[in-house]
């Protein structure tokens, strides 16, 4: 099971999936949308962290 997690990282959502892939958005709304794209591969949870 994938578990991908959204973090507030400094002026923006970090979207912490492994430790190669980490990228960094402004909104947590488009945080949030990459992480439900990249959970329909397989099965997964997300967690948005504060």
């Amino acid at each position: 099971m994938t578990i991908i997690e959204i973090r507030p990282f400094r002026n923006g959502w970090q979207v912490y999936e492994s430790v190669v892939i980490q990228p960094v958005f402004l909104d947590q709304e488009q945080a949030i949308n990459y992480a439900k794209g990249r959970a329909c591969f397989g099965s997964g949870e997300i967690r948005i962290l504060d």
